[in-house]
C-alpha cells in the first residue's frame, strides 16, 4: 500500500510480453488511423528525411575543418566540398531542411495520433457505458478510470515521440556505419567493438540504479504512511499506551531505508567511476587510433572530427534504443488493456434515440424470482420472491440490511436478470423488451444522492436532458430542504412473498 503512493501510474505500468496475442491487439489500435494513412506515410516520410539529415552534420562539420576560402562567401559553389564558404552555406540549408521537415514530422505524427486517441477513448467510453452491471461489480472504478486516462496516455507518447524516435535510431546507425566505413574500414570496426558494448552497459546500469532508486522512495512512502495512521490516530496510540511500539515501528522502517539509500549510494559512485573510466576511455581510445591513422597519412583531421561525431550519435542511439523498447512495450500492455475492455460482451443497448417512447401500464410482477450474484454464487439473495405492483400503487420493501430490498429494485432496471422464476412488465417478460426502451420508462431516486458536474438545473433534467425550462421550472429555483429525520414511505396496494428474502 506505501509502495503504491510513492509511485505515479506510468512508472508501475509494466511492460507488455510480446507474444502473438498483444501484437494482434496492438495492431488493432492502427484501424484509428486508417482514415489517415496518407497523413502518416507523409509523417514518415519527414522522419525519413531528418534522420538522414542530421547524418549530414557531423560529415559536413568534418569537411569544414579541412576546408580553405579560395573564394569569397557569394562566390562560392554549393559543390565545392574545399571551399569553407560552400560548406557554411550547404550547412544551413541542411539546417532550414531540418527545421522545416521536423515541424511537419512532428505535426503529421501528432495529428494522427490525437484524432486516432480521440476515437479510441470515445469507443473506449460508450463501449464501458453499456457493459453490464456484474462486469462494475468486479473492477474498481479507479482501474476503469486508469484505463480511459494513463494507458491512452501512453499511446500518446508512443505514436507521438517514441515509435518516431524508435525508428530514427535505425536510420541514423545504419547511415553513420556506412559514412564510417567509407571514412575508414578498421577504425570502424574498432568503434563497433568497443563503444555500443560500453554504452549498452551503461544503460542496464542506470536501469538497475533506478530500481534502487525506486525501491527507496517506496521505503520512505512506508514510513510516511506510519506516520499519518499514528498522528491520525495519536488518541488511540496514547489511550494504549503504545508510544514507544510506534517509536520502534517507525525507526525500523527508517532504519531499513537508510540501509537501502546507502546501498543505492554505491552503485551510483561505481557507475560514475564506470562513466569517468571506461567511456571516456573508449573515446580517448578510438581518438588515439584516429591520430596514429593520422601521423600516417591515413586520416585528416576533419575526418578524424567528423569519425568521433559519428561514433558518439552511434553510441548515443544504441544507448537509446532500450528505453524505447520498454516504452513500446508499455504501449503495447496498454493498447492489450484497452482491447480487452472493448472485447467485453455489451449489454443490448440502443443508443440511438427513440423515435417513440415505449407504451408501458406499469405493473410489475415477480414470479418465484431467485437471484444470487454472480462473485458470491453460494450466497442467495432472494429464493422464490413473488409479488405484484400495479399501476400506480407504492411498495415498500422493508427487512434489514442485505435482505435484498436493493437487489429487488436493480432486478426491476434490469441491471441483472434473475436466477430462475420470471419478472414480468404488463403481463410480459422482461426480457422481450429492448432494454433501453425498457429502462427509459423507470426512474429511480438512489439512498445516496450523487450530484453530477454541472449546474442543479443539468442535474434536475439528467431524467430527460431535452427539457425545456417550463418543464424545469417548478422544480430548478425552489429551495432544498434537508431533515435528519428519515422519509417514510406509504404502503399501499398488495404484494406477497412465497418464500424468504434473505
Amino acid at each position: 500500500m506505501a509502495g503504491s503512493r510513492g509511485r505515479s501510474r506510468d512508472d508501475d505500468a509494466k511492460p507488455a510480453k510480446l507474444t502473438k496475442a498483444a501484437l494482434g491487439k496492438f495492431f488493432r489500435v492502427f484501424r484509428y488511423m486508417r482514415e489517415q494513412r496518407g497523413i502518416f506515410a507523409l509523417g514518415m516520410l519527414c522522419l525519413l528525411v531528418t534522420s538522414l539529415l542530421s547524418v549530414a552534420f557531423p560529415w559536413l562539420l568534418g569537411r569544414l575543418i579541412d576546408a580553405r576560402t579560395p573564394t569569397t562567401f557569394w562566390a562560392a559553389p554549393l559543390d565545392d566540398f574545399s571551399n569553407v564558404h560552400s560548406i557554411l552555406k550547404l550547412l544551413v540549408l541542411v539546417f532550414a531542411a531540418q527545421a522545416f521537415f521536423g515541424f511537419w514530422r512532428i505535426w503529421f505524427f501528432g495529428s494522427v495520433t490525437e484524432n486516432a486517441l480521440t476515437r479510441l477513448r470515445k469507443d473506449t467510453y460508450s463501449h464501458l457505458l453499456k457493459l453490464p452491471m456484474a462486469f462494475f461489480a468486479q473492477r474498481r472504478v479507479g482501474e476503469l478510470n486508469s484505463r480511459i486516462s494513463a494507458d491512452v496516455a501512453l499511446l500518446q507518447e508512443a505514436f507521438t515521440t517514441v515509435l518516431a524516435e524508435f525508428l530514427r535510431q535505425f536510420v541514423v546507425i545504419g547511415s553513420s556505419i556506412a559514412v564510417l566505413t567509407y571514412l575508414n574500414t578498421d577504425l570502424m570496426l574498432t568503434m563497433l567493438a568497443t563503444l555500443p558494448v560500453v554504452m549498452l552497459i551503461a544503460v542496464f546500469f542506470g536501469r538497475y540504479i533506478q530500481k534502487l532508486s525506486k525501491e527507496v522512495q517506496d521505503k520512505i512512502a512506508e514510513s510516511n504512511v506510519i506516520v499519518d495512521e499514528t498522528l491520525q490516530g495519536v488518541q488511540n496510540v496514547k489511550a494504549f499506551s503504545n508510544e514507544r511500539f510506534e517509536t520502534q515501528r517507525y525507526g525500523m522502517s527508517v532504519m531499513s531505508a537508510r540501509q537501502l539509500a546507502l546501498r543505492s549510494l554505491r552503485w551510483r559512485g561505481g557507475f560514475v567511476s564506470f562513466i569517468i573510466f571506461c567511456m571516456f576511455g573508449v573515446v580517448v581510445f578510438v581518438v588515439y587510433r584516429a591520430a596514429v591513422m593520422k601521423e600516417a597519412g591515413l586520416m585528416s583531421v576533419g575526418d578524424i572530427t567528423a569519425f568521433v561525431a559519428f561514433s558518439i550519435m552511434i553510441g548515443a542511439s544504441i544507448a537509446g534504443i532500450p528505453e524505447q523498447i520498454t516504452s513500446l512495450l508499455k504501449a503495447v500492455g496498454a493498447t492489450e488493456r484497452l482491447m480487452d475492455l472493448q472485447d467485453e460482451t455489451a449489454e443490448a443497448l440502443d443508443v440511438v434515440e427513440a423515435k417513440q417512447r415505449l407504451e408501458l401500464q406499469g405493473r410489475i410482477e415477480f414470479r418465484n424470482v431467485s437471484f444470487h450474484y454472480a462473485s458470491r454464487a453460494d450466497v442467495p439473495v432472494l429464493r422464490d420472491v413473488s409479488f405484484i405492483a400495479e399501476p400506480g400503487q407504492r411498495i415498500a420493501l422493508v427487512g434489514p440490511s442485505g435482505a435484498g430490498k436493493s437487489t429487488v429494485a436493480s432486478l426491476v432496471l434490469r441491471f441483472y436478470d434473475p436466477v430462475s422464476g420470471s419478472m414480468l412488465v404488463d403481463g410480459k417478460e422482461a426480457r422481450d423488451y429492448p432494454l433501453t426502451a425498457l429502462r427509459d420508462r423507470m426512474a429511480i431516486v438512489p439512498q445516496e444522492v450523487l450530484l453530477f458536474g454541472g449546474t442543479i438545473r443539468e442535474n434536475i433534467a439528467y431524467g430527460k436532458p431535452g427539457a425545456n425550462d417550463a418543464e424545469i421550472g417548478p422544480l430548478h429555483g425552489k429551495p432544498m430542504r434537508t431533515t435528519s429525520s428519515p422519509v417514510s414511505p406509504t404502503v399501499t396496494g398488495r404484494w406477497w412473498v412465497n418464500g424468504a428474502c434473505n
